[in-house]
């Protein structure tokens, strides 16, 4: 329990390494898969702009900005 904990709270250098290229990561992703799948995608990208759930850290799991690119994407997709 006490490594599930530590790993879950110490997000920070692998959100570093992923934020790197999230964005290409995910929108190719995305783009390869069906619509029960991109459903998914879209509700583990809400889960990253929010803090690890029980952390007592309140920020998200990637910075907004790496995360805004990929709603601004999305948003595009749909509407356009």
């Amino acid at each position: 329990y006490v490594l599930y904990s530590i790993a879950k709270n110490v997000v920070s250098p692998s959100t570093v390494y992923f934020g790197r290229n999230l964005h290409q990561i995910f929108m190719l992703a995305y783009s390869q898969v069906d619509g029960n799948v991109r459903r998914k995608l879209e509700e583990m990208l809400k889960t990253w702009r929010e803090p690890v759930p029980g952390s007592l850290s309140t920020t998200p799991v990637f910075p907004h900005s790496s995360t805004q690119t990929i709603v601004d994407s999305l948003n595009k997709l749909q509407t356009g």
